[in-house]
């Protein structure tokens, strides 16, 4: 009994030996006519699948930086770049990106994600007629590492399956790994760089033609970031609360930029960032922050039609203000309502557009009196990328991917927030009153205050007998200041009528 047992673990020891073989000799064509294949075992050596492509030869990448600053490749970025030179479709409707990496030797450096579109739209003159649709759109691609030989690195694309398409594009404009001290320049402001971008710039077209699959590329044009800016707006939407205060504001995000094209006319524009919902409880003048929820990422068009807004709530409603998407950066600074911080304006200097790409709440609820106690809600938008922008420039039409990092702003507004009196709140609230109504705001305010009065009349004048004389002279004063100014302003009439 013993010895069958043994018999059967052999057997499918041996079983799983040959699966896991067959798994790692899977082909893998890279700029050829065949699929790259994987499956859950693993995958096949980089240098394998690139050798699969006839015209691939390593020695025209440079594994020293002596070598590397005489090639073509430091014409485009420094010796701590990537470089795509190569992608692949697998029959599992996986996609592999191809990396060459020239310090990798050195300073193994790792790619984290690629600015794609799965259109041939971009990357060149744009017909004033062509509509653009939501597939025509850029998004980040994430990378997973799969392995490495020499200066040579294959990563997969998380999340994705190849359509179905006789015809399928992969548009690459830009890649991304984290920036590292040292290697990568700072921002030079407030703003944070997350990861650095790479140019690629390249179209990679997929085509089966009865069964087989075959891979041609094409150099596109592209927008490069040169100056930018990240950071938010605070708006004041209102407050609430019978005991402790709910304060409820807008916060407006966005973005400050030039780049190397002169741009008339921008039309629009494709982002993508991170949002992470977070809270922060605050005792006296310590605060601490915490996440409150998953991060996730967010892509949106932006487009110069659009516009944005605060939302006034609250028993005590703020002013409202509204804003358009895409403006120059002098109009941005211009506008009174932005009330921006000496900071902010140096920030801008040199950029030319602002984008104003997305908002969200920022509550504060207080749970005592002195507001040294209280909580605070709120969504930290971070690693913002620009992907694409939509132009003219010279009178023509472009659609281009763009060169741009993902980089974050720091946690504190670059406005002035609106800073309002108890009475100023009074005087909402009466207005407030005056819209449920229609009776105007300056009796419902007269009301409000003759309330308090006559209460406190009625109670001093029972415990306070001398004080009951003092406001029914005072009372009487009153009353004959206001027949008096009656009856002047009623004598022109009174004239009048008596010719």
């Amino acid at each position: 009994m013993l010895k069958k047992k043994r018999n059967t673990k052999k057997l499918i020891s041996f079983v799983f030996v040959l699966f896991v073989l067959f798994s790692l000799i899977s082909g893998i064509g890279v700029g050829g006519n065949a699929y790259a294949d994987t499956d859950l075992s693993g995958y096949t050596n980089v240098m394998d699948d690139l050798q699969k492509d006839e015209e691939f030869n390593a020695a025209e990448y440079p594994d020293n930086k002596e070598d590397y600053d005489k090639s073509i490749y430091a014409e485009i970025a420094n010796f701590y770049s990537l470089h795509v030179i190569q992608i692949a479709e697998s029959t599992a409707g996986g996609l592999f990106v191809y990396v060459y990496q020239p310090a990798a030797n050195i300073t193994p450096l790792t790619a984290t994600s690629i600015n794609m579109a799965l259109t041939d739209k971009i990357g060149g003159v744009l017909d004033e007629n062509t509509e653009l649709t939501d597939e025509d759109s850029a998004d980040v691609y994430n990378l997973i590492f799969l392995n490495r030989n020499s200066v040579f690195a294959k990563y997969k694309v998380t999340n994705f399956s190849v359509t179905n398409g006789s015809v399928r594009y992969y548009n690459i404009t830009s890649i991304y790994r984290v920036w590292v001290e040292g290697l990568d320049d700072p921002t030079g402001n407030d703003n944070v760089i997350d990861e650095v971008s790479f140019r690629v710039g390249k179209l990679f077209t997929a085509k089966t033609v009865n069964g087989n699959v075959s891979y041609t590329c094409e150099q596109k044009d592209i927008v490069t970031i040169t100056d930018k800016y990240v950071d938010f707006l605070r708006y004041k939407n209102g407050v609430s609360g019978v005991v402790w205060a709910r304060k409820d504001y807008t916060d407006s995000h966005y973005v400050a930029f030039s780049t190397d094209w002169d741009i008339s006319n921008l039309y629009d524009v494709d982002v993508s960032f991170i949002i992470q919902p977070m809270k922060a409880e605050k005792s006296g003048n310590l605060s601490f922050p915490f996440e409150a929820g998953a991060s996730s990422k967010v892509t949106i068009k932006v487009d110069k039609e659009m516009t944005g807004e605060n939302t006034p709530s609250g028993w005590f409603k703020s002013k409202y203000y509204s804003w358009e998407r895409i403006q120059s950066v002098e109009a941005f600074k211009a506008d009174p309502n932005n009330k921006l911080e000496a900071d902010t304006k140096n920030n801008l200097n040199g950029k030319q557009w602002v984008l104003r790409f997305y908002e969200t709440d920022y509550f504060v609820e207080e749970h005592d009196m002195y507001g040294s106690l209280s909580t605070t809600s709120y969504t930290s938008v971070k690693e913002l990328t620009i992907l694409r922008l939509h132009f003219k420039s010279n009178g023509v039409v472009y659609n281009l991917g763009v060169l741009d990092n993902k980089q974050s702003a720091d946690d504190k507004p670059g406005n002035i927030p609106d800073k309002k009196t108890l009475w100023d709140y009074f005087i909402e609230f009466c207005k407030w009153l005056e819209s449920l109504t229609g009776v105007s705001y300056i009796i419902w305010a007269i009301i409000i205050l003759a309330v308090p009065l006559l209460i406190a009349y009625s109670i001093l004048s029972i415990f306070f007998p001398p004080l009951r004389k003092l406001f029914t002279g005072i009372w009487w004063l009153i009353k004959k200041f206001a027949y008096g100014f009656g009856w002047l302003v009623s004598r022109p009439f009174v004239w009048i009528k008596n010719r």
